[in-house]
């Protein structure tokens, strides 16, 4: 071997010592010069310092016992990052692995002191020496408080795919940007980060580790990290604040996956500040998600704590994150979450709203669950052999347009089901396109009067969040009922539409019945509230429809007519031969002949589906 003798210069010598008594070859791989590192030597002015593969003091040198084999294990190396202080002040910012060109780490300094990191490490070695790569951060280098710090695998691919330069690059490419050096020791390799799943981690100069993330197939364990957190292609990872790994060890509760933005810190958003809108009878209008996902559900991208927060940015006060499993947020604030629950198997879907999901994930299990906690809950898709929920309908359907899969669905289930809207809020990597959210009036805001107008089934679907639409009935002797509910049959009801938006915005107002509209209201008054006087006919469903200029909509939860005691209607009068104009069109003709019916029952009877013929 030829063996450095002077670290301050170029100096080699021809080994004259066997490695071991088992080996012919000479020199002394494993031990620097001098069998241990001298002190760091202060180059002379305009003299380039010397690099060094393994920062001073990392590991020590271990001798090898008398026959062992020095290069298989040059120096003592843990199976594993040691910990050091976790959740400290320099933590990992962004990860992106798409396109090696592209790729990039972003460092970020959470304190509001600078921060010196001379001696950092970072790369993708899930453990020391293994054949991926590690980094020393360039010598003097500082992060203020608060500001990023930008790792670019090429400089020049970063450069031409986000229009700035990075703080230092990985691989050389351009004399502007400084390079990182290898630190051979400790990881074999360069750094390739696996768009499948890899990871990165951060060190200090003592090799400890003080932050990690593991994506995709990475290796979690190896790391003490939990997961798998499996974003969708061409998006980032990035660090969400109010979890770090000191407060969790689960990365799907610390990043979220968004567009890459490597020079853009990730905040929690605030919630959006708005008045209380007060309906009849001392309720307030509340709206929220009775169906959302977290990245506890596959192919979502943020964590619970960020999707509360986001929805209350966008004007939601609750959401339901029904994910397989209960993951509790690791910070509060946001929207109130409902617990929930997601269960699937094969084409079926249901969400059920409680916090105990059974861990036989069953039909046979789920049903004994429901019998056992009578928990609301919502059929997302048809499963066989079960009734539909009786709470909760989320038909597909295509309002305000057609109604038709509601109304199917209603009919179906043979209850006044509340539709459920079951939309995330717009997320970084995941717009919603047509949302719906539910609207419930409630008597408190709470989680339990939240559950009581789900049981009640007091509410409303709409596209919009901050946009309102109630209806009540009013029964003979002046009994009132909330949408959701039965009516008897009578041959006059008084129905009361009370419609509004925070935005101001107009909507022309509808009754349908059993699929189709029957009164029709263009622009409501100042107020919003329109009183219609129908017939409450046996065995009918009938809902409340606004519909804005722009395409956003709501739709009550409907009335069910109970069915009556039945009739029939007989023909009253007929005028074959008519001697007067009575259709008022100026000719007396056959078009003014008339068939009259007559119903002598108590209750009105529906004709849908009654023919009339002349044969």
């Amino acid at each position: 071997s030829l063996e450095r003798v002077d670290l301050a210069a170029a100096t080699w010598v021809t080994a004259a010592q066997p490695w071991t008594a088992a080996h012919d070859d000479k020199g002394s791989p494993g031990a620097g010069y001098g069998a241990t590192l001298p002190p760091t030597v202060t180059p002379e002015p305009g003299a380039s310092p010397v690099p060094t593969s393994t920062p001073p003091g990392l590991f020590p040198t271990v001798t090898p016992a008398p026959g062992a084999d020095p290069v298989a294990s040059p120096t003592a190396l843990p199976a594993a990052w040691e910990t050091g202080a976790l959740g400290g002040a320099l933590q990992i910012e962004e990860v992106y692995a798409q396109g090696s060109d592209a790729e990039f780490v972003v460092l970020t300094n959470v304190g509001s002191t600078p921060r010196e990191v001379t001696g950092y490490m970072v790369g993708d070695a899930e453990a020391p020496g293994d054949s991926e790569g590690m980094y020393l951060l360039p010598d003097g280098a500082t992060v203020e408080g608060g500001a990023l710090y930008v790792l670019a695998r090429n400089a020049a691919g970063f450069v031409a795919r986000f229009g700035r330069l990075p703080d230092a690059e990985f691989e050389a490419s351009r004399a502007d940007v400084p390079d990182l050096r290898r630190v051979t020791r400790l990881g074999k390799g360069k750094l390739a980060l696996n768009d499948g799943g890899d990871e990165v981690v951060l060190l200090d100069p003592a090799g400890k580790l003080l932050d990690a993330v593991a994506y995709g197939n990475g290796a979690y364990a190896s790391l003490s990290l939990d997961g798998p957190f499996d974003p969708p292609a061409s998006l980032s990872l990035q660090r969400v604040p109010g979890a770090d790994m000191a407060t969790t060890s689960d990365v799907r509760h610390r990043f979220v996956a968004a567009s890459p933005e490597p020079f853009e810190r990730r905040s929690l958003p605030l919630a959006s500040a708005q008045e209380p809108v007060w309906l009849e009878r001392g309720y307030q209008a509340v709206w929220g998600s009775l169906g959302g996902a977290s990245n506890f559900s596959d192919g979502y991208t943020a964590p619970p704590h960020y999707v509360l927060a986001q929805a209350a940015a966008q004007g939601l006060d609750f959401m339901a994150i029904a994910d397989p499993v209960v993951a509790q947020a690791v910070t509060a604030g946001g929207a109130r979450r409902i617990a929930a629950w997601r269960w699937t198997d094969g084409d079926g879907e249901a969400v059920v709203y409680d916090g105990n999901p059974p861990a036989d994930r069953s039909q046979a299990a789920l049903e004994a669950s429901l019998a056992g906690t009578a928990a609301p809950w919502q059929m997302v898709r048809p499963i066989e052999h079960m009734p539909v929920a009786p709470l909760l309908v989320a038909a597909k359907g295509d309002p305000p347009s057609s109604l038709n899969a509601w109304f199917d669905a209603w009919r179906s289930g043979g209850v006044p089901a509340l539709p459920a809207g079951n939309s995330n809020p717009d997320l970084p990597g995941a717009p919603v396109f047509a949302p719906r959210y539910t609207g419930l009036a409630v008597l408190m805001t709470d989680e339990t009067g939240l559950r009581d107008a789900l049981y009640a089934r007091r509410g409303w679907v709409t596209s919009s969040p901050g946009m309102w639409l109630t209806m009540l009935a009013e029964e003979a002797g002046g009994q009132p009922r909330w949408m959701g509910e039965w009516l008897e049959p009578a041959n006059a009801v008084t129905v009361h539409i009370h419609y509004g938006d925070r935005s101001g915005d107009v909507a022309g107002l509808a009754i349908w019945q059993d699929g189709r509209p029957i009164h029709r209201l263009d622009i409501p008054p100042a107020d919003g509230r329109w009183t219609v006087t129908i017939p409450a006919v046996p065995g009918a469903i009938f809902t409340a429809v606004a519909t804005q200029f722009d395409g956003d909509f709501a739709v009550t939860a409907p009335f069910f007519v109970r069915a009556g005691a039945g009739g029939m209607p007989v023909l009253n009068e007929v005028l074959p031969a008519p001697r007067n104009d009575y259709n008022r069109d100026g000719i007396v003709d056959s078009e003014d002949e008339y068939v009259e019916l007559y119903n002598p029952n108590a209750d009105p009877i529906l004709l849908t589906g009654w023919q009339l013929l002349d044969g």
